[in-house]
């Protein structure tokens, strides 16, 4: 109930749980207008403290990227990932294959 009066903010990401004794006693008063409009409040600086963080996170081409422009660093990465895999790339090389950015990355240091 409390949810889908919400719902437009996170898009039912969120769940606010009350027992249903609590919910009909605030319900029917003056203040649920005023807790209605505290939690949605709250909602929108949690989705945009949600949103800047995604802003920061690393993508995977970013990383290819730095290694491009860093070839000791990748060379480093490759031998550690060639020593760490070995097992998976014997035992299950259908993984290791599936491994998109993985294969760029192998690709990207065979030039180097």
């Amino acid at each position: 109930m409390l949810n889908s009066q919400l719902s437009h903010i996170f898009d039912d990401n969120i769940f606010i749980f009350l027992e249903q004794n609590d919910y009909y006693k605030i319900k029917n008063t003056h203040i649920y207008d005023e807790i209605l409009k505290h939690i949605e409040h709250f909602l929108l600086i949690l989705k945009q403290v949600v949103e800047d963080e995604k802003c920061k996170e690393i993508k995977i081409l970013d990383v290819l990227q730095y290694f491009k422009v860093k070839p000791k660093q990748a060379k480093i990465y490759k031998e550690i990932l060639d020593k760490e895999l070995i097992f998976i790339k014997k035992e299950r090389p259908d993984i290791v294959d599936s491994w998109k950015y993985y294969k760029e990355f192998e690709k990207m240091c065979e030039n180097l």
